[in-house]
């Protein structure tokens, strides 16, 4: 069983058919029981939110699956079935995303336009043809998928290029390219001796917010420029920022307003997260006006995923426990929304 990024594996559907092997379990993957129709096509059903836990409601939107052992060259017909009636995307001829890791670095929409149906419980269902270029296994899914396992490895890579100088003062160099959301090559500073502090320098520090039931990483970021710094640090908050002392809180500034940011309370809407490293690509880059100005006038605290459990479990709308989080915002339960 596939964890990215760490946290506790939640059991996903793996079912073998006719010599192919249907698969939703890795990170964000969502599918349900697939079957043979009798015109011979695959029937792939799509289970709402926390539908293994007895809970049946409309989210049941978001798939993400592979088909393995097909032969290049042979076609198979998919039919998505279960889906919640939403007639107005596939009116636009939105199309399944494909891809097959081996042989393509980016998603693609099927070249093939797909048909939909509306049954007369208001269930949807959508019917594609695709042709296998590989026996690698292929992906399908409802949109670009943005996993955990995506944002940890995103964030991973801006501790490589640019240090948590935060915590490490002096050995940030201001001129390094910034990170984007390609899996680039990065150059950790070196060692020579460092520049006195620059008001303009990036400050950057990433910190653990809290874990989410399931044991996986809420990030917090601060982004912000080192003119207004303080000596003192944020303080550390009941229920939060469990790794302690072990881990400085970022520094605190003077007569510098905040701006929240936040990203995937809703696990599907996989959007937020490409906006969200998007926006911090473009702070961290240490000669762009606009970032300079921007990072001089105001703290960015980032929590570039709120949600972790619910996007590993390739939920669209709810946490594991069957809870829109953000209608948990003015009481959480620390126990379950932490």
């Amino acid at each position: 069983m596939s964890l990215s990024g760490g946290g506790v594996a939640s059991r996903k559907p793996l079912v073998r058919l006719d010599g192919l092997t249907f698969s939703s379990d890795f990170d964000s993957g969502r599918a349900g029981g697939v079957k043979r129709a009798a015109d011979g096509a695959y029937e792939v059903s799509i289970p709402s939110d926390c539908e293994e836990l007895g809970i049946r409601n409309e989210y049941r939107v978001w798939y993400f699956f592979s088909v393995g052992g097909g032969v290049p060259g042979e076609s198979i017909t998919l039919r998505l079935t279960g889906l919640h009636q939403i007639a107005k995307v596939y009116n636009t001829d939105c199309r399944p995303l494909v891809r097959v890791v081996k042989h393509s670095a980016t998603w693609e929409r099927l070249t093939a336009p797909c048909t939909f149906l509306i049954k007369p419980s208001l269930e949807m269902q959508i019917t594609f043809t695709y042709t296998f270029v590989s026996t690698s296994p292929v992906y399908f899914a409802y949109y670009y998928p943005f996993a955990y396992g995506d944002c940890q490895r995103l964030l991973d890579n801006i501790d490589r290029a640019l240090p948590n100088i935060g915590a490490l003062t002096g050995r940030h160099d201001a001129h390094a390219p910034p990170p984007t959301l390609a899996q680039v090559q990065v150059q950790v500073p070196g060692r020579a001796p460092a520049p006195a502090p620059d008001p303009d320098t990036v400050y950057y520090h990433r910190e653990l917010l809290v874990y989410t039931p399931d044991g996986r990483r809420v990030e917090l970021l601060t982004i912000t420029s080192r003119s207004g710094m303080l000596p003192e640090r944020e303080a550390y908050m009941d229920g939060l920022f469990p790794r302690g002392s072990a881990e400085p809180r970022c520094h605190r500034f003077r007569g510098k307003p905040g701006i929240f940011v936040s990203a995937r309370v809703h696990p599907g809407e996989t959007s937020s997260s490409y906006l969200v490293h998007g926006l911090i690509a473009f702070l961290l880059q240490p000669r762009n006006p606009y970032a300079r100005l921007l990072r001089a006038a105001f703290v960015f605290k980032i929590v570039p995923m709120m949600n972790p459990d619910g996007v590993y479990r390739g939920h669209f709308r709810l946490d594991q426990f069957g809870v829109n989080l953000n209608r948990a915002y003015a009481s959480p339960q620390p126990r379950f929304q932490p």
